[in-house]
């Protein structure tokens, strides 16, 4: 016998299984409908952007995601404020709204910005205008959304840019060597060399006027030289922060040194007595000149290294580095003497690092049994 909870079973079963297909086609559709239904649901959002002035010449990505970047000519203008264009009152930044589909609304953080050439206006001073229409979205997927803009026309005030020539002088350069200040007393700054001679200065009016009252623009920072070198050579760069600009970009100067020396007494160097093999054995240095003084003058390196020293100290660095070398003659029979004996200092090159004033002279004599 069948009780109705077998019947409610059976219809239950038929309710699930008969027909199967058409209820797997059935729920398709459903889910279809409703996720384009819920893409025809629209919503909108306002964005508060920063006006950021951004050079044409530099990167699509350079303002930020809520940053508007009003790109305009940097060669040409600066941007020197923003006002709105039908109360003229100062603008820092603008209420964008966008409206479109709730599923790109919800994505809006995902764009990299915005950006916006302006329309250039006819007069002076020199001003651009936008609007809605003119302002791009970076990613391409949310620019149908833009709706209205507030205010609804910018002002974009500009500062045309100027040329002028400006010829280098040693007025016009401060001169700074942190840490190596004993260079300034060596400096020939009556021959400096600027590279180039004389450069454009390109920049708004206003700015390039305060630069022409003002005595010293540029800056160098010098480095002692390397060893050898007779000149210091530094980059020029502009003491003045702003949109000036120099061309061309990059400025070297030049200057002479001075070379320093100081006259120095090495004492008791010693001496090598040089024979030609024909006389080697048959003659030595007399005993009073063994060891000899010699004056020099010391220059760049080799004077920083002497000037500090006493006399003892000289006498035994001398004893280290330095030699007096007495060339015999061939015909040499007898005691003589030589009058030129050849000086040197290892390590350091004559008339680079030293130049000798006074050379002893050097007494040779036969060889005792």
């Amino acid at each position: 016998m069948t009780t109705r909870r077998d019947d409610w079973k059976a219809r239950l079963r038929g309710w699930l299984f008969d027909d199967i297909l058409r209820k797997l086609i059935a729920i398709v559709l459903a889910v279809g409908l409703w996720l384009w239904l819920d893409q025809q649901l629209e919503d909108s959002r306002t964005l508060i952007l920063a006006l950021q002035p951004v050079e044409l010449a530099s990167p699509e990505e350079t303002a930020g995601s809520h940053e508007l970047a009003v790109r305009y000519d940097g060669d040409r203008y600066r941007v020197i404020g923003f006002r709105d264009a039908f109360t003229d009152q100062p603008e820092i930044d603008v209420a964008l709204t966008l409206q479109g589909p709730r599923h790109l609304i919800a994505q809006l953080d995902e764009n990299r910005g915005f950006s916006v050439v302006p329309q250039q206006r006819p007069g002076e001073p020199p001003v651009a205008e936008f609007d809605i229409g003119r302002i791009r979205a970076q990613n391409p997927r949310f620019q149908p959304l833009l709706r209205a803009l507030d205010p609804p026309v910018v002002r974009v005030l500009l500062e045309r840019k100027v040329e002028r020539d400006f010829p280098f002088s040693r007025e016009a350069v401060e001169i700074e060597a942190p840490g190596a200040e004993w260079l300034f007393p060596r400096l020939l700054l009556d021959q400096i060399d600027f590279e180039p001679d004389q450069v454009v200065l390109v920049g708004p009016k206003s700015e390039l006027d305060e630069l022409e009252r003002r005595r010293k623009i540029f800056r160098v920072v010098l480095t002692p030289p390397p060893e050898g070198r007779d000149f210091v050579q530094a980059a020029i760069e502009p003491r003045w922060s702003g949109d000036v600009q120099t061309r061309p970009r990059t400025l070297h100067l030049r200057i002479p040194l001075r070379v320093q020396s100081t006259e120095v007494v090495l004492p008791e160097v010693p001496v090598v007595l040089d024979l030609p093999p024909r006389l080697e054995g048959r003659f030595e240095l007399a005993e009073d000149s063994r060891r000899a003084s010699v004056r020099i003058e010391a220059m760049g390196t080799l004077d920083s290294l002497l000037a500090g020293k006493s006399a003892d100290e000289r006498r035994a660095w001398a004893a280290e580095y330095a030699r007096l070398v007495a060339t015999v003659p061939e015909d040499a029979d007898g005691p003589d003497v030589i009058t030129r004996p050849h000086f040197f200092i290892h390590g350091f090159r004559e008339d680079t690092h030293y130049r000798v004033t006074l050379l002893p002279t050097i007494s040779f004599e036969p060889r005792k049994p």
